[in-house]
């Protein structure tokens, strides 16, 4: 069930004007609607403690995410300078269904996030449900102009974002989308079943939920996906 799509198609993209490089992978497995559905039946989902994904998620299955790690390591190595080097520590693992209404969203909720300040930590995202869900946007933060936040950027973002929260909470209403007089998109990329996306953590992004066409509590109906977080040093 585990094997991989013979019609794999593999292309990088870069956004933004600070050119960051993200990875798209279509046709990633042979047989998607049977680990689908593996996952809606097995998956034991719930809230998970200490992030702020707006909804619920499931630990990964350990063969689901051996396979994973294991393609997400060569695309990495392959596209990405310096990090076969290094070495790679996977640090988080969840099958992932948005399922928070708007009006229970925090503010960081709100607003495009970054996953880790390291230049060598990935976030790897696999769009597993058919279906017309919404896909995954990158950001440009207007004041700073930051499109990524590494370590030095660190502070001086956290400083703008607690002045932005103080000063206009009142205007991000519910999930984000690509206009904000704050946020500029500077990239996106569409959902699609079995798709593959790779792309640095430490760049800011957002996934594109509408709550009626996105936001379920139900693994049969929702908008899954299989997420990893790695970090190379």
């Amino acid at each position: 069930m585990l094997e991989l799509s013979e019609n794999i198609c593999v292309r990088k993209e870069f956004v933004g004007t600070e050119k960051t490089p993200i990875i798209i992978v279509d046709n990633m497995f042979k047989y998607i609607d049977k680990i689908c559905e593996s996952v809606r039946v097995n998956a034991k989902f719930n809230v998970q403690n200490g992030n702020i994904y707006p909804g619920l998620q499931a630990g990964m299955f350990r063969d689901f995410g051996e396979t994973f790690l294991s393609y997400a390591k060569i695309a990495i190595a392959g596209e990405y300078d310096g990090v076969s080097k290094l070495q790679c520590k996977p640090y988080a693992a969840f099958f992932s269904m948005v399922s928070s209404p708007s009006v229970a969203l925090s503010f960081k909720q709100r607003i495009p996030h970054y996953d880790h300040n390291s230049p060598s930590s990935f976030a790897v995202m696999l769009y597993l449900a058919e279906g017309d869900f919404g896909g995954t946007a990158f950001f440009k933060h207007n004041k700073t102009q930051f499109e990524t936040v590494d370590e030095r950027r660190k502070a001086c973002y956290a400083t703008e974002l607690e002045s932005l929260e103080v000063n206009s909470a009142s205007e991000f209403k519910g999930y984000h989308s690509l206009e904000s007089p704050h946020f500029t998109a500077i990239g996106s990329v569409p959902y699609r079943q079995n798709r593959l996306l790779i792309y640095p953590g430490n760049l800011l992004h957002s996934g594109l939920i509408k709550e009626e066409r996105d936001v379920f509590v139900s693994p049969q109906q929702g908008r899954l996906t299989a997420n990893l977080f790695l970090r190379y040093e």
